[in-house]
């Protein structure tokens, strides 16, 4: 965001800006952020919020995080990857019937789980996650992160605000 304050300093305003993996609540407040785009794994609007565990993890993180006062209660990237990963260790447990870490890699590298990032697996050379087509394109439009690629992935009626 201190590259947005600077322009904003000089007076300019960007057509279009690119984040890899930004703070999205600060940025969903900063008037300079608008149509900014991102990668996401997440976002809180359908399809994502179809899954059922998915928009359960949506309200508990809601009622929990305001409960607890947090500023932001928005489930995006970053809470995606992290509930994600507790989905991964509840399967292979599960899966390997182990807490031991070489079983639960054996079982990782032969199976897929889904979460709600996606399917995730780990058969790749260097057994580290893949997924298909993990990453979507989001675009902060009137202070509302909205996926906007690919378009099945898109909030209903959202698509890209170019220059």
């Amino acid at each position: 965001m201190l590259l947005l304050d600077a322009m904003k300093k000089i007076d300019y305003q960007p057509p279009l800006h690119f984040y890899m993996f930004p703070a999205p609540g600060p940025m969903r407040k900063v008037p300079e952020a608008n149509r900014a785009m991102a990668f996401t794994t997440f976002e809180e609007h359908p399809p994502f919020t179809s899954n059922p565990r998915a928009a359960g993890f949506s309200q508990a993180f809601h009622e929990r995080g305001a409960k607890a006062g947090l500023a932001d209660t928005a489930v995006d990237l970053h809470a995606s990857v992290a509930y994600s990963t507790w989905q991964v260790l509840e399967a292979a447990v599960n899966g390997a019937r182990s807490l031991d870490d070489k079983a639960l890699a054996q079982w990782l590298r032969a199976n897929q789980v889904d979460t709600i990032m996606g399917r995730l697996r780990w058969d790749g050379p260097a057994n580290y996650v893949m997924g298909q087509d993990l990453y979507k394109v989001k675009q902060l439009q009137d202070g509302k992160w909205l996926v906007v690629w690919p378009k099945e992935f898109a909030a209903p009626g959202a698509k890209l605000i170019g220059p």
